[in-house]
């Protein structure tokens, strides 16, 4: 896109005002959106629901439901999440979704996210007695880790947001008390 000076003295006014004109409209579009993906990275997230499907030796289930609060101006998709899920440092499980769902722009917006793991795998490949002993040590000494990205996307911005959440096992039985997190 570079021209050079000759071509750029032969060009008619109106045609060096288009031109210009042109360049800088383009440069605070693409300022308008870098700011609006900037804000994206500074988003607000509370726990709004923890809800039990199944619980048992061999298969636990649980829907972790977020808010999330877009701060920017634009609605964004989320187009992946991709989390380690952890409880007392030991890795439980992965999750990875691709399923879409919209950020809408300043507010908060629900994401769900079920955790599946097998409890009596978590506790075959633990070595820790540290481990053993705060899981039986009460709620408070459970604690629950997810940590990962997300990815999402308005128009041509995208980008990819790190995520690092950890609460008690006490904490996410009463989500109505835990204050959001900036």
């Amino acid at each position: 896109l570079l021209l050079k000076k000759e071509k750029i003295m032969k060009l008619t006014k109106n045609q060096k005002y288009v031109l210009f004109g042109s360049l800088a409209l383009l440069v605070g579009v693409g300022y308008y959106f870098y700011k609006q993906a900037k804000k994206a990275y500074d988003f607000c997230y509370k726990i709004k629901k923890v809800k039990i499907n199944k619980i048992n030796r061999a298969f636990t289930s649980i829907d972790l439901t977020f808010d999330f609060q877009n701060k920017s101006k634009l609605e964004f998709m989320v187009t992946k999440q991709d989390f380690d899920v952890l409880i007392n440092g030991t890795l439980v499980t992965k999750i990875q979704s691709y399923q879409s769902f919209a950020l809408r722009p300043e507010a908060w917006s629900p994401l769900t996210t079920t955790i599946n793991f097998n409890p009596d795998e978590v506790f075959k490949s633990v070595k820790s007695i540290e481990f053993l002993k705060n899981m039986l040590g009460g709620t408070d000494k459970i604690k629950l880790k997810v940590v990962g990205k997300i990815g999402v996307k308005s128009g041509v911005v995208s980008a990819t947001i790190p995520l690092d959440i950890t609460y008690t096992l006490k904490e996410l039985l009463t989500p109505s008390e835990i204050p959001s997190t900036c």
